[in-house]
């Protein structure tokens, strides 16, 4: 199936890497205009090529943690596009690991909620905005697993990526009468460059799958939500993550894999 966004306009943040950067291209390929942003100015070479290949597409430069320039994202897809459909809130940072007792206030808890999650609140807000009077919009947000389930050694992410879930339900009910959804996805471990190395023997772990999770097939999760096809779907989270919410599994005997396989 093509063309399942021809004629909208969508913004993704987090757009030149991981899940964003497949995004940007799953949404190009269906047909919508893009806004992708990112802190690293990859993005306007990114933007040539996308451009090259015909896709209509904008990036816009900006630090998310800093409140001015969450603030000029929407008004530059509006003066470009003139509206906005859909936003994919999706730039994010790990911080760094350390146990709650070791850890710093600025580094592993400031700085990594301005990000996951204060610039979501603040994009949303300003894409309200924009499609309250439009007649409806689509907001997908992205959280992590960690939204869900106890990340130690990771305190202010897993906080601040529960948030995201909470506020992307809080969103979806407070304007499911406007003809606005809002959604999450939460992606488990996913071969991005926040996850550079991932042995086998710990995805066979913890993984019921036993694989990791790709970009392309997280942001296939994300085009789906922003699409027309999920219409009565709102206030909802999907974790994509290989069963890791859903708890362990338990390596069956080799003998019933044998009778199996057989």
């Amino acid at each position: 199936m093509t063309g399942r966004l021809e004629g909208k306009v969508a913004i993704i943040t987090g757009g030149t890497s991981g899940i964003g950067k497949a995004s940007v291209e799953a949404f190009l390929r269906e047909g919508a205009k893009v806004v992708f942003t990112a802190r690293r100015d990859a993005g306007f070479d990114q933007e040539k090529a996308l451009q090259a290949q015909g896709y209509d597409c904008m990036f816009v430069q900006a630090d998310l943690s800093k409140e001015e320039a969450c603030r000029k994202v929407v008004p530059a897809c509006v003066e470009k596009y003139g509206t906005v459909d859909i936003l994919v809130n999706n730039a994010g940072t790990a911080g760094s690991l350390a146990p709650i007792v070791y850890g710093d206030p600025v580094a592993d808890w400031d700085n990594v909620f301005t990000l996951n999650i204060r610039a979501y609140y603040l994009l949303i807000q300003d894409a309200l905005k924009v499609m309250i009077p439009a007649g409806g919009g689509n907001i997908v947000n992205v959280a992590s697993i960690g939204g869900h389930t106890a990340l130690p050694f990771g305190a202010a992410y897993s906080a601040a990526k529960g948030g995201v879930i909470q506020l992307t339900r809080t969103t979806a009910i407070e304007y499911a009468g406007l003809n606005i959804r809002c959604n999450s996805v939460s992606p488990g471990i996913t071969l991005t460059e926040m996850v550079a190395d991932v042995d086998g023997d710990t995805l066979t772990a913890i993984v019921p799958a036993h694989k990791a999770g790709t970009p392309e097939g997280t942001a296939n999760c994300i085009l789906y939500l922003a699409t027309d096809e999920s219409p009565f779907l709102t206030g909802q989270d999907i974790a994509v993550d290989g069963g890791v919410t859903c708890g362990r599994c338990p390596e069956p005997p080799e003998d019933f894999l044998k009778e199996l396989r057989s």
